[in-house]
């Protein structure tokens, strides 16, 4: 597989903080993944996707960090990005990377489709081209997530749960090479979340792009992801009060068939899913 991040050596740190919220010795993503990153409140999930996504410059200064992103065009230091142009930092982004939150951003007097397919009409040099695709992309998706009120509607009049599948669309028709989602799934019920899941990994298996979501749903986590990343704490005060989130090794999983794959050997479907719910339940008591 070809490698898309390399990450060594990453501190990530917010302006005035004393301390780091994240420490990542090694960890890389491949191209044509979806990784779902787990993990309690305050391990630093939704900073490792403003890191990587250029949302946020939390990236402490370190001779050894290595932030690297492998894009078709070439290889680029994440870091130099942020010191260098603005508006090539705005162009690496809109053509390489889209997101999807919860909160979504969607313009509520127009329908749909035109809520679809806007953000992937920035590129004026091919704009008829782009339209065209895009409204068919559009049509296709809606109709795999959407029911027939849902269709009717303009973006205003949607409840919280079809705005949450508008966006999803919306991410997925934009131009990109990677999908950033931070809990873009949270509110939906089980039912609409497979339906946008389905939709996105079939998305990313059939164009090869790759998807990195923060989650806490472990089920959906178990039922989509090719690799699962349960991050952690380590405590860096003797009550155990502070900590610091990490990626180590032995907590990052691989599908392999019915089961799960990680340094410490291979592990089955039901284990990893008690495994995890073990890990939630102890984090939160």
């Amino acid at each position: 597989m070809k490698r898309l991040f390399t990450i060594r050596n990453l501190k990530c740190q917010y302006p005035g903080a004393s301390k780091p919220v994240l420490e990542i010795d090694a960890f890389d993503v491949f191209k044509g993944e979806l990784i779902f990153f787990l993990g309690a409140s305050g391990v630093g999930k939704s900073t490792l996707i403003e890191s990587l996504g250029l949302m946020n410059q939390t990236v402490a200064k370190d001779p050894r960090t290595e932030l690297t992103y492998h894009s078709s065009r070439g290889n680029y230091a994440l870091l130099d990005l942020w010191e260098g142009d603005p508006k090539e930092l705005a162009q690496f982004r809109s053509k390489e990377y889209s997101f999807i939150f919860q909160r979504t951003n969607l313009f509520e007097k127009v329908s749909l489709q035109s809520n679809a397919i806007l953000p992937s009409l920035a590129d004026v040099d091919a704009f008829s081209q782009v339209r065209l695709r895009s409204k068919a992309l559009a049509q296709q998706l809606l109709q795999n997530v959407t029911d027939s009120d849902f269709e009717l509607k303009n973006a205003g009049a949607l409840s919280g749960g079809q705005k949450q599948r508008l966006a999803f669309i919306q991410a997925i028709i934009s131009p990109h090479e990677v999908l950033f989602g931070d809990e873009p799934t949270g509110n939906l019920d089980w039912g609409n979340a497979q339906k946008v899941m389905n939709t996105l990994k079939a998305h990313i298996n059939s164009e090869e792009r790759t998807g990195l979501i923060v989650s806490h749903d472990i089920n959906l986590s178990l039922a989509f992801a090719d690799r699962i990343v349960l991050m952690t704490g380590r405590s860096t005060s003797a009550n155990g009060q502070e900590q610091i989130g990490q990626i180590i090794e032995e907590n990052v999983f691989a599908r392999e068939a019915e089961a799960w794959k990680s340094t410490n050997g291979t592990i089955s479907h039901e284990a990893l899913s008690d495994k995890l719910k073990s890990h939630f339940e102890e984090t939160a008591a």
